[in-house]
């Protein structure tokens, strides 16, 4: 009789879960949470969460499979949790359950032209036209000429016999991988005493220094005749091998890029002029005239009193 009282209380119990969506307890008026059930443990009743749930059974929190990592979902799958549960669902471009997903070939129904191959991808596919063919892949693939296939190095060349082929561009050399760059400044090309040998693709370039230039830079350039010298207006450039110089001109004090003019007068450079002259200088010189009282060119000067007459006496 014991064991029907208690089925009559569990199922009393389950009813009013029903009724209410929480289930009671008859003992001890326990109210269980919406996500539990009431069971009969060790002679008393408790709230125990429902599977997918957590917590004490009056208070139960949904468990998100998809965080802590309890599901089992395949890999190419994506995994979206439910209340109490979850669900799995396949990447795009496989197929299956979600527990075990597979590759969907999209190239079993390839549409590619039949002169393509068909390279399956994760979602989609590719059509590549297959080797001596050039096209889309999927709606043209026209076959290639020897002289298209004709490789950055290579030039097309036609024989007597009208027959086309690839050979190497000058600069180039044939090998097993193709044509490839000769380097002309480790076969010690000749880029003369001053040049220095820079390889290129197909050829090569002698680097000159400054002030030289040519093939093999043996020219010297005057800086002076070119204008590209920078000296002063007041001075004059000197050409030199492979440089030039900027010396100021007679008058002028500098380097020759900066040239400033010298006052004679004040430096005492002008001492060509007579005591008895007066020197004023000028833009890159100087002038001597006589003092008043005195003939000459500046340079000699001669008294004018010699002129006048004695006074008489008498």
């Amino acid at each position: 009789m014991l064991r029907v009282g208690i089925l009559l209380l569990c199922l009393g119990a389950a009813l009013a879960q029903d009724d209410h969506d929480h289930a009671h307890c008859p003992d001890d008026d326990l109210i269980c949470s919406e996500h539990a059930k009431c069971v009969f443990i060790n002679n008393h009743f408790a709230c125990e969460c429902e599977q997918g749930f957590l917590g004490n059974g009056t208070h139960c929190v949904d468990i998100d499979e998809c965080i802590v990592h309890s599901d089992s979902c395949d890999n190419d799958a994506t995994c979206t949790n439910l209340p109490g549960s979850f669900k799995c669902e396949c990447h795009a471009g496989f197929t299956g359950t979600g527990f075990r997903c597979s590759n969907i070939d999209e190239c079993a129904n390839n549409k590619c032209h039949p002169d393509a191959d068909c390279v399956d991808g994760v979602g989609q596919y590719s059509c590549v036209c297959k080797s001596g063919y050039t096209g889309d892949g999927f709606t043209s693939c026209v076959k290639l000429e020897v002289c298209d296939t004709c490789g950055p190095a290579e030039v097309c060349a036609t024989d007597a016999a009208g027959t086309q082929s690839c050979i190497c561009k000058t600069g180039y050399s044939n090998s097993s991988i193709g044509c490839v760059d000769i380097d002309e400044c480790a076969a010690g090309v000749d880029c003369g005493s001053k040049g220095h040998c820079v390889n290129t693709p197909g050829a090569y370039t002698c680097a000159c220094p400054k002030g030289f230039t040519g093939d093999k830079c043996e020219l010297d350039i005057n800086e002076c005749s070119s204008g590209n010298h920078g000296c002063h207006t007041d001075a004059v450039c000197v050409n030199t091998g492979g440089g030039h110089q900027c010396q100021c001109k007679t008058g002028y004090s500098g380097d020759g890029t900066v040239c400033v003019d010298v006052n004679e007068c004040i430096d005492g450079s002008a001492r060509l002029c007579s005591s008895h002259a007066i020197c004023t200088n000028t833009k890159g010189s100087y002038t001597c005239q006589c003092q008043k009282d005195y003939i000459g060119d500046g340079y000699d000067c001669l008294s004018t009193n010699f002129c006048k007459k004695p006074d008489v006496i008498g």
